[in-house]
């Protein structure tokens, strides 16, 4: 089983994952691993922020090529963790095209190769959508510190940049199969039995379906 985490900048997607990898193993029994973000190995994340325009294309295609790498590497009988989905970062590049951060002709190339290499990847089972506000996502990138997103929390540009991601997220929310789709208002340890239930029963469906 393939779970993937998904949200905002700042959502919590890290701290979630944390929990799910020390908590799953306990309760299900069985082995869980963790694709990662590529945040720190991304050569590109404080180019980006300083200029846009020039690095929205090279940063999502480096992305597309480190997701796809992560997934190609899944093995069977092992559950995984998935932080940031691949879907997720079509978010982005859509949003870098709509606020002409990418030319029509390289979200055409960008989409290209998304399609091409979704079809090849197996994807999350379920997918928890961490939903914050606005005011949260700022509060807590600026409590983590990472020197290259500054600007997402010093500038109005910054803020603005991350409320028309939160709309586009809140969209894509919409759109999903509930039955595979659980939206977290993420915050408490409350929401975190939630995800446990929501993982375990549907973890316990699918071992079902594989007997019959």
């Amino acid at each position: 089983m393939i779970v993937g985490i998904s949200g905002v900048i700042g959502a919590g997607k890290s701290t979630l994952c944390e929990k799910l990898l020390q908590v799953l193993p306990l309760i299900s029994g069985e082995p869980w691993r963790l694709l990662k973000e590529p945040v720190e190995e991304n050569p590109y994340l404080d180019r980006f922020y300083k200029d846009p325009k020039r690095w929205a294309f090279t940063m999502q295609m480096f992305l597309l090529l480190k997701r796809f790498e992560a997934s190609s590497g899944i093995q069977a009988g092992v559950n995984y963790i998935q932080d940031r989905t691949l879907q997720e970062d079509r978010i982005f590049a859509s949003l870098a095209h709509i606020q002409g951060l990418m030319s029509d002709s390289e979200f055409e190339t960008y989409e290209g190769y998304y399609n091409v290499l979704s079809c090849k990847l197996q994807k999350p089972d379920l997918n928890i959508y961490l939903q914050v506000s606005l005011e949260d996502s700022i509060s807590r990138i600026q409590k983590r510190s990472r020197e290259a997103e500054r600007e997402l929390w010093e500038t109005q540009k910054g803020k603005e940049y991350l409320k028309a991601l939160l709309e586009l997220y809140e969209g894509n929310s919409r759109e999903q199969d509930p039955r595979f789709w659980k939206t977290i208002e993420w915050g408490s340890p409350k929401d975190l039995s939630k995800i446990f239930d929501f993982i375990m029963e549907n973890a316990q469906t699918k071992k079902a379906s594989r007997v019959f």
